[in-house]
C-alpha cells in the first residue's frame, strides 16, 4: 500500500473515533466528502494533531485508550451497543470520573480476571451485594431496578453507575385526570409586562412578571407555561441579549432577577426612588432597549447588594446558606462575570478577559476581588429564588407541568462556561448547518457545544451539568434543536460555515441519561426537531418518552402521483401526532396573524430584497396557502361555510391546533392577543428588532381582555376530550 494511502486511512481511523463523519449527503441527495485538509483542522481544533506521521499514532493511541462505556439491556440480556466495561476503565482510590450507563433492572458485562465480588451502594442507602456471574469473559453484574447515580465497586475499583428508566415521564405521568387534554402557553420572558405596585416591570419582562402570567395561566386551566431561554448573559454586555447565544446554560441571567419578590417590595422602592423618571420611559416603549434596562437592573442589584447587612436577618440568612453552597462552577462564573465588569471599566475591547487561571486561580481572585465576585453571586441567588417562586406559582395555581424551561442548542464561544471548561466543548469551532437550499453558504449559529469525544471521557459531567441546571427550578425542559444528541455541523474556527462537518454524538447514551434526569426531577422533555431529521431519529425520541414538536405551518399533505397538479393542503389535526408537542408556531415563525397577513412577506421584502415577480408569486402563494387552511378549518368543523375572510380567524387556527392528539398543545402569548408581528426573525441581528418586542397589555390581566379570552376559550373547546 502507497504512504499516502496508509497515511489517509490513518486519518479517516482517527476521525472516526473522534466522532467526525467524513462523508455525508447534502440536502440534494448528493453524497459529500470531508476534504483531509477540513479533518486535520478540525482534529487540531479538538486538541487531536494530526498533521504529521507521528502526531496521528499519538492521537489515535489516545482515543483507542478511551475504550466504550458499556451498557446493560433489560431482562437480562445485553442490548449489545456496548462493549464489556474493562476493570481498567474503573477508578482506584477517590477518583470517581468512570460513568457506567445501563437500563433498571439489566446486567452489565464486565471484562474482569474472575468472579469476583462487587458492591452498589444505591442512592437511597440500601447497598446491594454480588459476585460476577456468567461464563469467562462474559462476566456480569445485575444492575439495581431503581434508576439513579449509584456508586459501584468491582474489587478496589470504583465507577459511577447511572441506572437509567426506559423513558421520561410522560405528560399523563405529570398531569392529573383533566376533561381536556393539556395545554399552556409559551412565553418570551423578556416581552412581558407587570404593572402591580409592588413589583412593577421596568424597561422589560422579569421573574416576577413570571410569575404573575404563571398564576393566572393555571387559574385559566393551563397545565405548562413554556419560557424562553434563561441562561446567564453577559453583564457587562447588556447589548449581547439574544437568549439563544448565552454566556452560559449552568446559570441564570441575572437581570431576570425579580428582587422585590426575594426582598419585599420596600427595599425595591427605596433602590429606586431616584429612578421612577427613567423607568417610567423603558417602561412605555414597545420596544426594549436592552443596553439601558439591563444596565439599570445591575444597578439596582448593586444598590441592594450594597444594603445587604442592613436586610432583616431571615435574609441575610438565606443569602449566607446560598453563598457557603456555592459550587466551584457558580464561583467560576462569578468571576469571570468580574473579569469582563474589570476589562469594561478599563475601556478594553468587548469581552476581554484573561484565560482561565485554574480553580486555585478562580479562589485567589475571589479573595482579591471579594466585593465584586460576592456581587455577582447575589445577583445568581436572587434570579434563582424568583424563578423558583414563578415554577412554584404556577404550580400551586393548578398546573399540572408548571414552567418548562428551554436549553439552548450551545454557548457563546467567548462564554464564562467554556472559559471555565474548555476541554468538554469545540475549541474555537462554532454549530450550525451545511449549505442547503434555503442557505447556499451554510450557517454557523455563533455558539459552540460538547466536544462528543470528551463526553465519555469525562463521564458526560458537561452535559449532565447542563440539563440539572436547566430542570433546577421547572417541570420540563425544551431541548433545542434535538437533532444535535446525534449530530451537529461543525465549522473550524476561520472556515466559512460550508468548510465544515458533522460531528457524531452517543444518542443512546445521551436519551438514556436525558430520561434518568427528567425521572430524577419528575419533568417533561420535548426535543425541537423541525427540520431535516436524520432518519429513525422521531421514533428514537418516542421510544424514550421525549415528546417532538409539530407546528401548523408545516403539518401539510403532499399531494399523491395522480394528484400533481394539486397543492400541499393542511393536514387534518386528528392525524398529527399523539406523542408530540402541537403548537400554531413558534417564535423564530410567523405569528398566526402575521402568517395571515403576509406580515412575513412584509418582512422578506424590507430585508431581502424580495420584489417584483417573486414577491407577486409569494403573495399569491399565500393566498393559496390561506385558501387551503380556510378550507381544512372548515373540514374541521371550527368554522362555518363561508368565504375566506379578511381578518384573520386566530380563534380557530387555536382550536384546530388543540384538536391534536398531541400531548401538549402550546400556544404562543403573541397568537392570543392576536399580534401580528414574531419576536425573532432568524438570520438578521440589527435589521429587524429580535427578542425586543414587548405586551402591549399585562399578561397577568388576561381573563379581563375579551379577545384574549375568546381565544383561550378557543383553545379549552379544542382541547376537550372527543
Amino acid at each position: 500500500m502507497a504512504e499516502s494511502a496508509r497515511a489517509g486511512q490513518a486519518l479517516s481511523q482517527l476521525a472516526e473515533l473522534a466522532g467526525i463523519q467524513e462523508h455525508w449527503t447534502d440536502a440534494g441527495g448528493t453524497r459529500r466528502r470531508v476534504s483531509p485538509d477540513t479533518l486535520r483542522v478540525m482534529l487540531e481544533a479538538l486538541g487531536l494533531p494530526a498533521g504529521s506521521p507521528e502526531q496521528l499514532r499519538d492521537s489515535t493511541t489516545r482515543m483507542q485508550k478511551q475504550a466504550p462505556r458499556g451498557r446493560g439491556g433489560r431482562d437480562g440480556e445485553s442490548t449489545g451497543t456496548g462493549a464489556p466495561v474493562q476493570l481498567d476503565c474503573l477508578r482506584s482510590g477517590a477518583a470517581d470520573d468512570a460513568l457506567l450507563i445501563c437500563e433498571a433492572g439489566g446486567t452489565v458485562r464486565v471484562a474482569a480476571g474472575g468472579a469476583l465480588p462487587y458492591r452498589i451502594d444505591c442512592e437511597d442507602g440500601t447497598v446491594q451485594h454480588g459476585r460476577l456471574d456468567g461464563p469467562p469473559d462474559d462476566y456480569r453484574l445485575t444492575v439495581p431496578g431503581k434508576p439513579g447515580y449509584h456508586k459501584l465497586l468491582v474489587g478496589e475499583r470504583r465507577a459511577t453507575l447511572a441506572v437509567c428508566p426506559s423513558a421520561c415521564p410522560s405528560v399523563a405521568d405529570l398531569v392529573p385526570d383533566r376533561p381536556h387534554r393539556a395545554w399552556g402557553i409559551a412565553a418570551q420572558i423578556g416581552s412581558l409586562r407587570q404593572r402591580d405596585a409592588a413589583c412593577p416591570t421596568s424597561g422589560y419582562g422579569d421573574f416576577g412578571a413570571l410569575a404573575a402570567l404563571a398564576r393566572t395561566a393555571g387559574r385559566l386551566g393551563a397545565d405548562a407555561l413554556a419560557i424562553s431561554p434563561a441562561h446567564a448573559m453577559f453583564s457587562a454586555m447588556p447589548q449581547r441579549y439574544s437568549p439563544y447565544s448565552p454566556s452560559s446554560r449552568l446559570f441564570l441571567n441575572a437581570v431576570y432577577a425579580a428582587p422585590g419578590a426575594v426582598l419585599g417590595p420596600d427595599a425595591v422602592r427605596n433602590a429606586t426612588r431616584d429612578l421612577a423618571g427613567q423607568i417610567a420611559r423603558l417602561e412605555a416603549s414597545d420596544l426594549i432597549d436592552w443596553a439601558q434596562a439591563a444596565a439599570l437592573r445591575l444597578r439596582v442589584l448593586r444598590r441592594l447588594h450594597d444594603q445587604l447587612g442592613a436586610a432583616p436577618r431571615a435574609v441575610q440568612s438565606r443569602y449566607a446558606a446560598y453563598r457557603q453552597a456555592a459550587s466551584p462552577a457558580l464561583l467560576a462564573h462569578a468571576v469571570f462575570e468580574a473579569m469582563q465588569a474589570e476589562a469594561a471599566a478599563r475601556d478594553e475591547p468587548e469581552g476581554t478577559v484573561p484565560p482561565y487561571p485554574g480553580a486555585e486561580g478562580v479562589r485567589a481572585y475571589a479573595q482579591a476581588h471579594a466585593r465584586e465576585v460576592d456581587f455577582h453571586i447575589y445577583a445568581q441567588w436572587l434570579a434563582e429564588e424568583s424563578l423558583r417562586q414563578a415554577h412554584e406559582a404556577g404550580r400551586h395555581s393548578g398546573m399540572g407541568i408548571g414552567l418548562i424551561a428551554d436549553m439552548a442548542v450551545g454557548t457563546a464561544t467567548d462564554g464564562s462556561q467554556v472559559w471555565a471548561d474548555a476541554q468538554a466543548y469545540l475549541a474555537g469551532m462554532t454549530v450550525g448547518a451545511p449549505p442547503d437550499i434555503y442557505n447556499p453558504k451554510g450557517q454557523s449559529w455563533g455558539v459552540t457545544s460538547f466536544a462528543p469525544h470528551m463526553l465519555r471521557a469525562t463521564g458526560y459531567r458537561a452535559f449532565l451539568d447542563t440539563m440539572q441546571a436547566g430542570l433546577r427550578h421547572a417541570g420540563g425542559l425544551r431541548i433545542d434543536h434535538i437533532l444535535g444528541l446525534t449530530r451537529l455541523w461543525a465549522v473550524p474556527p476561520g472556515a466559512d460555515p460550508a468548510d465544515g462537518a458533522y460531528l457524531r454524538y452517543p444518542l443512546d447514551d445521551l436519551l438514556l441519561l436525558t430520561a434518568l434526569e427528567a425521572h430524577r426531577h419528575r419533568a417533561l422533555i420535548v426535543g425541537e426537531n423541525l427540520g431535516t431529521v436524520p432518519e429513525g431519529l422521531n421514533e428514537r425520541l418516542e421510544q424514550r418518552g421525549l415528546l417532538g414538536t409539530e407546528v401548523l405551518w408545516f403539518q401539510r399533505e403532499q399531494p399523491s402521483a395522480r394528484q400533481r397538479n394539486k397543492q400541499a393542503v393542511f393536514m387534518p389535526p386528528g392525524r398529527w401526532s399523539a406523542h408530540a408537542l402541537a403548537m400554531p408556531t413558534t417564535h423564530d415563525l410567523p405569528t398566526l396573524c402575521g402568517w395571515w397577513h403576509e406580515r412575513d412577506i412584509d418582512w422578506r421584502a424590507r430585508l431581502h430584497g424580495l420584489q417584483g415577480e417573486e414577491e407577486t408569486a409569494a403573495r399569491a402563494q399565500r393566498a393559496d396557502d390561506r385558501a387551503l387552511l380556510w378550507k381544512a378549518l372548515q373540514e374541521a368543523h371550527v368554522v362555518e361555510a363561508g368565504d375566506v375572510p379578511a381578518q384573520a380567524p386566530v380563534a380557530a387556527m387555536l382550536q384546530f391546533v388543540g384538536q391534536s392528539p398531541g400531548a401538549l398543545m402550546l400556544a404562543p402569548l403573541e397568537d392570543l392577543y392576536g399580534m401580528q408581528e414574531q419576536p425573532n426573525v432568524p438570520g438578521t441581528i440589527d435589521e429587524h428588532p429580535n427578542w425586543r418586542r414587548r405586551m402591549r397589555e399585562d399578561p397577568a390581566r388576561l381573563p379581563e381582555h375579551p379577545g384574549a379570552m375568546k381565544r383561550v376559550e378557543a383553545i379549552r373547546l379544542g382541547r376537550k376530550h372527543s
